[in-house]
């Protein structure tokens, strides 16, 4: 998991890698660590998924830029295109369905290519 300290970290962070998971949170939020814990489990289960984390604290800016309204928030990303988004009150068998439903695609696929 790589600490994104800045908006320029996380926009190279969501280009350089192709499936990206970013996790919002703040020094204040006793569940955020929790969940953070629970979806770093997830995440081994994938080779090559990316996690970020960002600390709204630190990097308010990041806040307006991803439309984060409330925290814990998880953002995935393929390809620089965001396809899943949960905030909150995180369902974490959700979020693993979701993930995994995504990854087969993708992966199945050979990667999807987007076409802007």
């Amino acid at each position: 998991m790589r600490i994104l300290n800045s908006l320029e970290d996380i926009d190279m962070f969501i280009k350089d890698n192709s499936v990206t998971i970013l996790y919002f949170s703040s020094l204040k939020c006793g569940v955020c660590t929790t969940v953070l814990l629970k979806i770093k489990e997830i995440i081994n289960e994938y080779s090559n998924l990316k996690i970020g984390k960002i600390e709204i604290d630190e990097v308010k800016e990041a806040i307006g830029r991803f439309n984060v309204f409330t925290i814990p928030c998880i953002l995935v990303f393929f390809q620089e295109k965001e396809i899943i988004r949960q905030a909150r009150f995180i369902n974490i068998k959700e979020f693993k369905e979701k993930l995994n439903r995504f990854y087969k695609l993708i992966v199945s696929n050979g990667g999807i290519k987007y076409e802007s």
